[in-house]
Formats: structure tokens, C-alpha cells, sequence
């Protein structure tokens, strides 16, 4: 088993006796305020198991009419699409090969992107699932002049003091978001 296969076992185990989930799902919302309230067109996914809920988040966007979108993958390829919050459709990532993707936008016009990680360390290098759904969706975003601003999210537990091993595909986070605070990388 490689390095990241096994602080995934870890890292998987890490916050699962947090208490109180639903305080740190309001909490976070309060640590996210700023940079929700000043942004327009906003990804983020449904949470699910041992991550922290992103519900409050969502209900806030969408009572604050911002654009929110969650990520379309299809099995048969690496590059998410990215499409109009829709509660049902959004309950998994995975879709069909013959979902169509309706109201969509590009990755490139996107203010933030909101993503889930099992782990993040003092460098903003992400330990995700290990699909590499975001990496190669997002590969070559730090090419561009204007990018979207890349938040993780995940309780405090999940902020490791350790270097973490990234493969050179790895997409590094602008901000960890947390229950207790938000980090800039």
C-alpha cells in the first residue's frame, strides 16, 4: 500500500467521534460568510458519512440568490462538469454516461470552489479520496491570470501538522475552512 492509500485509512478515522456535527456545520458557515457573501458563482458538493455538513452553506447560498453549482462525474472520464444546484441531481457526484448536463459552467468562471478532503496540511496540499476528479478537472489552473479560489472543508481534526505526500498533478488549496477557522495558503 502507497503513502496516501494509507493516511487515507488514517485520515478517514480521524473526526469520527467529533461531536456536536450540526454545530460544526453552522460554525463553518460562519467562518465561510466572508467569502460566500463576496462571491457570485460558487461549486460545492453534498456531503455525506464522516464529512461535515455542508447543508447550512447551501441554504444560505441559495437564500442569498448566489449561483450554486455541484460537480457532474461520469465514470468514464476524469473531467467533472459543473452543474446548477439541483438538491436531487446532487445527492451523488456519479451520474450516468447519458445524464445531460443542464445550466452549466465552466470551471474558469467559477469564484470558489468548496471540496471535500479527507486531510490538508500547513502547505494547502489536499489529501482527497484518491479519484483525482478535482486534479485533472482542474489541471493547469494555475496558469491562468484569473482563477477560481480553491476552499477545502472539513473539521479542525483534519488539519494535519505533517507534510503530506503530492504527486506533481496535485492541486493545491488556496484555504482550508474549518469549524474553528479559515487558513490561507
Amino acid at each position: 500500500m502507497d503513502d496516501k492509500a494509507t493516511l487515507r485509512l488514517i485520515a478517514k478515522n480521524l473526526c469520527k467521534d467529533v461531536d456536536c456535527k450540526l454545530q460544526s456545520s453552522i460554525e463553518l458557515l460562519n467562518v465561510l460568510k466572508p467569502m460566500l457573501d463576496n462571491s457570485y458563482n460558487i461549486s460545492i458538493y453534498n456531503a455525506f458519512g464522516y464529512e461535515i455538513s455542508l447543508v447550512h452553506i447551501i441554504n444560505y447560498l441559495i437564500a442569498n440568490n448566489k449561483n450554486v453549482y455541484h460537480p457532474i462525474a461520469y465514470r468514464s472520464s476524469k473531467i467533472m462538469r459543473f452543474e446548477l444546484y439541483n438538491a436531487k441531481a446532487a445527492n451523488s457526484i456519479f451520474n450516468s454516461d447519458d445524464h445531460e448536463v443542464k445550466d452549466e459552467i465552466k470551471w474558469q468562471d467559477l469564484d470558489l470552489i468548496i471540496m471535500p478532503l479527507l486531510a490538508v496540511d500547513k502547505f494547502g496540499t489536499r489529501l482527497g479520496k484518491g479519484g483525482g476528479y478535482y486534479d485533472a478537472t482542474l489541471d493547469g489552473i494555475r496558469q491562468l491570470d484569473r482563477h477560481p479560489t480553491l476552499i477545502g472543508v472539513g473539521f479542525n481534526c483534519q488539519f494535519l501538522d505533517i507534510k503530506l505526500p503530492q504527486d506533481k498533478w496535485d492541486i493545491t488549496l488556496d484555504y482550508f475552512a474549518s469549524e474553528v477557522n479559515l487558513v490561507k495558503f
